[in-house]
């Protein structure tokens, strides 16, 4: 009888790490390119103009949908970053490191985006 345990590779782990820190990057850019100047001066004068003659819930509903994408890429990081880490004890390595920095990234990044839109919604 074989008393050696079975290892189960983790490269499952590595690979999801890696495509959730894709699909952050990719989410994170499409969110960026309405800070580009043009668009920002575009959407600064709408959001400006919609937010100062409404009441404070109608402001809370508008910023829901924009909030949501930074919520939800923030937990998928921190997922990935889970699951990356578990990952690095597999025989897909550099895939599980890609993951991992790639939703580093996304993590740093979502909380800035956030910051900067919470900065925005405050009134002056």
């Amino acid at each position: 009888m074989n008393n050696q345990t079975n290892k189960i590779d983790q490269k499952g782990k590595a690979i999801a790490s890696l495509a959730i820190g894709i699909i952050g990057i990719i989410s994170l850019f499409s969110l960026l390119s309405l800070l580009l100047p043009k668009n920002l001066q575009m959407w600064g004068e709408l959001i400006v103009t919609v937010l100062e003659k409404s009441p404070k819930f109608l402001r809370w509903i508008l910023s829901v949908d924009f909030m949501y994408d930074f919520i939800f890429i923030f937990f998928l990081s921190i997922l990935g970053i889970f699951l990356g880490i578990k990952g690095l004890k597999s025989s897909k390595k550099i895939v599980a490191i890609s993951g991992v920095i790639l939703c580093t990234i996304d993590l740093i990044f979502s909380l800035f985006l956030g910051y900067y839109w919470l900065a925005l919604l405050t009134p002056r």
